[in-house]
């Protein structure tokens, strides 16, 4: 299945080169085509000195009658080329016919059930299954086919609760970065009442007693409309279900650091919050901590911002990270959540000729993904970071995929 999707992609592209190339042959020689006019303005800016004009800042206003009106023409006039095109409906229906099969994601399981991703062929979103085994055909738990009418609100994120039993999803619209956060009942797929707003680049970290979760929000802009506007000062909260988002606990903010980010993610034992902090664009983070069976004080862990941290899994006292200091290519180390500082720092899995692309911690092992000579390799290895075995994969390809917990004596991969 996923062979033939990458050559039916490339197949696509000839397709709609093909046909372009044929609309201009087939569009009749005595029909004339005549863009709609683009009005000039005499906006003119100094920028360090210099005189730049901008004629066309007047479009910058997508919701000004005379851009509305523009926008309309162009519109016209584009399907009007695009109708007089011979062929274009045998091209759809070409294009239809090679999207038109099965597609489906990673399973992933929480809580003894198992939740995954599919779509029919031709559905504009993939539809949210889950089910008590990985062989049983599921249910449908979320369709975001159903969200509008037009297909432009997106299901952009699923995070379930510990026990499988609650799942908060997010709802994008017409492709923004801005999220809204519902949540449902798993076995009978009924919304709470919770509804929270002014959600951007954030995940979902639930407590494992399944009271509530954490995320990240920014404030409600002055201008709820203006959904442009620059936003700054993110906050990490908790959310307690069955109430007001207005209620929820703030645990970290920086005013001082206006461009920071956060991203929560709670370790598999349930015992500790570890907090990712972005800042803008950077290929680094760093890592704040809480300790969730005390009083909720977030403290430093790796703060340097020197490197790219990621946790894979935390046993007893000791966490296991991926990461790129000191090792480009990449390699996991080891340290006590009480001495994060690098003299304390054990090397797990060294770093390789071959870049190290996935980690995850599954069944007391380390499934360890590396890429050699542009295509996949995994192997088995054991918390020490000794090699078991390698995964015999179908061929020469790419995997993905790998995912589970430390108890789970299966994982699942997709293989390209």
């Amino acid at each position: 299945m996923f062979t033939s999707f990458r050559f039916q992609t490339l197949c696509l592209s000839a397709l709609f080169l093909f046909g372009c190339a044929a609309a201009q042959e087939a569009r009749a020689p005595e029909q004339k085509w005549e863009a709609p006019p683009s009005a000039r303005g005499d906006v003119v800016d100094e920028l360090h000195g210099e005189k730049v004009a901008d004629p066309y800042r007047w479009l910058e206003d997508s919701e000004a009658p005379e851009v509305r009106t523009w926008i309309e023409a162009q519109n016209t006039y584009t399907n009007g080329l695009l109708s007089s095109i011979e062929g274009r409906a045998r091209i759809q229906e070409r294009m239809t016919k090679l999207w038109d099969y099965e597609r489906y994601s990673t399973p992933w399981k929480q809580g003894g059930k198992y939740f995954w991703y599919r779509n029919d062929g031709l559905q504009a979103h993939a539809v949210l299954y889950t089910a008590e085994s990985p062989k049983a055909q599921g249910r449908v738990l979320i369709d975001p086919n159903t969200f509008s009418e037009d297909g432009t609100v997106a299901l952009s994120g699923v995070w379930v609760s510990e026990d499988g039993s609650k799942a908060v999803y997010a709802k994008s619209d017409a492709g923004t970065d801005w999220r809204q956060l519902f949540v449902l009942d798993v076995a009978t797929g009924e919304l709470l009442s919770d509804h929270l707003k002014w959600i951007k680049f954030s995940s979902v970290a639930w407590t494992h007693d399944g009271a509530g979760f954490f995320y990240a929000r920014y404030d409600a802009p002055e201008d709820p409309k203006n959904l442009e506007a620059v936003q700054q000062g993110q906050k990490l909260y908790y959310h307690r279900l069955g109430t007001e988002q207005s209620a929820d606990q703030l645990v970290l903010e920086r005013p001082d650091k206006p461009r920071w980010g956060f991203s929560p993610y709670v370790t598999e034992d349930g015992s500790t919050l570890l907090i990712y902090n972005w800042e803008g664009t950077e290929p680094r983070n760093r890592i704040f901590y809480v300790d969730l069976a005390k009083k909720w004080e977030v403290k430093p862990l790796l703060m340097d911002f020197d490197a790219r941290y990621s946790v894979i899994g935390k046993v007893g006292e000791r966490l296991y990270v991926k990461t790129d200091n000191g090792a480009p290519r990449g390699r996991v180390i080891t340290f006590k959540l009480s001495s994060p500082e690098p003299t304390g720092w054990g090397e797990v899995i060294p770093e390789s000729e071959h870049t190290l692309t996935g980690v995850g911690l599954v069944g007391e092992h380390f499934i360890v993904q590396t890429m050699r000579d542009a295509h996949s390799h995994v192997a088995v290895h054991d918390l020490k970071g000794a090699h078991v075995r390698d995964v015999k994969l179908p061929g020469i390809g790419t995997a993905a995929g790998f995912g589970g917990k430390r108890a789970d004596t299966e994982t699942f991969y997709t293989y390209t």
